[in-house]
């Protein structure tokens, strides 16, 4: 995945607002994971306790597949 394909901090669409309480009572591990899933690349990158990205990733990547 290149630099073109990362979502810049704080410019996810208006759609994914609803999305980013839906995983408030589900660990930084599970959430890490579940990106490690779909997008192994990303999850290298971001830190497990980068509960942000980790969070962010996974409602864009939930758009995208």
């Amino acid at each position: 995945m290149g630099q073109d394909n990362v979502v810049p901090d704080g410019h996810l669409p208006a759609s994914c607002e609803l999305e980013r309480g839906e995983n408030e009572n589900v660990s930084n591990d599970d959430l890490w994971r579940q990106l490690e899933t779909i997008d192994s690349e990303s999850a290298a990158r971001i830190h497990p306790n980068d509960r942000r990205k980790v969070k962010r990733y996974n409602v864009f990547l939930s758009l995208v597949f």
